[in-house]
């Protein structure tokens, strides 16, 4: 997934403490194994920087 299709299908961040530059509500744990999101922008360009989705990530619980 490259940033200008992000950019497309996600334009704006989901909350106002993220950016381009912070991507502080991407994928995140508290305990090391159950693995959630806030932000959807923040996520996906995590996905297109680092090419992985943590594995025990569980869409259903994103709040993004």
């Amino acid at each position: 997934m490259s940033e200008d299709f992000i950019n497309i299908i996600q334009p704006e961040h989901g909350r106002t403490s993220c950016s381009d530059d912070n991507l502080s509500n991407g994928f995140y744990t508290r305990d090391g194994v159950n693995w959630h999101g806030r932000c959807t922008r923040c996520m996906y360009l995590e996905i297109a920087r680092n090419g992985d989705i943590p594995r025990e990530f569980n869409w259903e619980e994103c709040e993004g």
